[in-house]
């Protein structure tokens, strides 16, 4: 039994004894008013050991879901990182070609490939601050559930 669901089911047996009437069990809901609820108050061990488990379960599935995110801008950066490297190459031969030829037209793809290099360039900064956001995101999410074991 893992520790986070000892403190429930331990809690769970305080005070969640329904009256018994007429030979048969009440359901907790339609148990008397002689009776105490379930759980007690709402700073009953109860709702305190709940809330703590459905807070750690929230933490859980987020903590998943910004993984499989950062997993996924991971090898988006990758892709871009080599799209980029093969664009700046191209765009340092068409370059040397503006140079070379000296044309307009030349020039003209020389700015084009420079423009998509540039395109590139943008977007890998973009990953790189997703993947830095997610990063920060996941380091927050594993401090929270460390201080719900506490």
């Amino acid at each position: 039994m893992s520790p986070a669901i000892a403190p429930v089911s331990a809690a769970r047996s305080i005070s969640c004894t329904p009256k018994v009437t007429s030979g048969r069990a009440r359901r907790v809901g339609q148990a008397s008013r002689s009776t105490k609820p379930c759980g007690g108050g709402p700073g009953s061990a109860v709702v305190r050991a709940y809330t703590r488990l459905v807070g750690r379960t929230l933490i859980e599935r987020r903590l998943r879901d910004v993984s499989d995110r950062l997993k996924a801008a991971t090898r988006d950066l990758a892709v871009a990182e080599e799209h980029l490297a093969h664009l700046a190459d191209e765009a340092d031969e068409a370059r040397l070609r503006a140079l070379v030829s000296e044309t307009p037209l030349a020039g003209q793809e020389h700015r084009e490939a420079q423009g998509h290099a540039e395109a590139m360039r943008r977007s890998r900064d973009e990953l790189q601050a997703e993947v830095r956001r997610l990063e920060i995101s996941q380091d927050d999410l594993l401090d929270r559930l460390m201080a719900t074991r506490a």
